[in-house]
């Protein structure tokens, strides 16, 4: 199988846990580079939510954010793709989840909104510093904001959620495709829920990214631990979880590689550089 793409989702896979990049992960996207391999992020993040060193990088041009929700060519700063959620979408989630005991932040054309209130009691939601760090740096605090999110754009990127209570984040990650069988729930951390349109996805990302640039996703290469991983390790022709994976990602990814901790993704990278892509 010969590797034309490689894209990785950022937490809880390129990323440590405390939100670092290793050395060999780093090396090893630049050894796959300079064999002409595309390196392609593909994160829940908008892309101004990404780690600077990430976005800096010479050999990165193109970046599937918000679980695919948009698809930016970096060197030529223009969005090639987006896929979101409509007022009326987005009304009925704010509506079925009013009640919910957890905390909502909104991306909306490539930046991140949340109530002032909570914006406030985000450390609470957080877990842990890191995670914290990363939420203030996204987010921006805005009074009412289910109502005047719309009086700028009509439609938003993604709604998501933070719990501090895991069980009540594992009922309402249920619950919520039954409610909206028709819009991509999904997570990307321990604690958060993922609303999505239909039409975004990171499998679908990959897609329209493989149109564009004229190859096949079976020559691509794709890493994940979420279950807003999971359409992206289907679509690519090698599809590999994290050891640390969610069990519903373990259980259906073709591919299993080391822990994010363990530089799982310079792991099987430079397996695929030594076989001299047969492998």
């Amino acid at each position: 199988m010969c590797i034309k793409l490689i894209a990785f989702d950022l937490d809880g896979t390129f990323l440590k846990n405390d939100k670092t990049i290793s050395s060999r992960n780093l090396e090893s996207i630049f050894c796959a580079a300079r064999q002409g391999v595309w390196i392609v992020p593909a994160t829940g993040r908008i892309f101004e939510g990404m780690p600077e060193e990430i976005r800096s990088l010479p050999f990165v041009r193109y970046v599937i954010a918000i679980n695919g929700a948009e698809i930016r060519d970096v060197m030529e700063n223009r969005i090639l793709h987006r896929a979101e959620l409509t007022r009326e979408e987005s009304e009925a989630v704010f509506r079925y989840t009013e009640k919910f005991p957890a905390i909502c932040g909104c991306y909306q054309g490539g930046k991140g909104f949340m109530e002032t209130a909570e914006f406030e009691n985000m450390e609470a939601y957080s877990a842990g510093p890191k995670l914290l760090q990363t939420m203030e740096g996204i987010y921006r605090p805005m009074n009412n904001m289910r109502e005047r999110i719309f009086e700028s754009e009509p439609c938003l990127q993604k709604i998501q959620f933070y719990f501090k209570d895991l069980t009540e984040r594992d009922t309402a990650l249920k619950d919520l495709p039954k409610a909206f069988p028709e819009l991509e729930i999904s997570a990307s951390l321990p604690n958060n829920i993922e609303i999505n349109s239909a039409k975004a996805n990171k499998g679908l990302g990959l897609k329209f990214l493989c149109g564009h640039l004229g190859i096949s996703p079976e020559n691509c290469m794709a890493f994940g631990d979420g279950t807003n991983d999971l359409s992206m390790l289907q679509t690519a022709g090698r599809g590999v979880a994290m050891a640390n994976a969610a069990p519903e990602v373990l259980a259906l990814a073709a591919y299993r590689t080391l822990s994010n901790e363990e530089d799982g993704v310079a792991e099987e990278i430079e397996r695929l550089l030594r076989a001299g892509q047969d492998g």
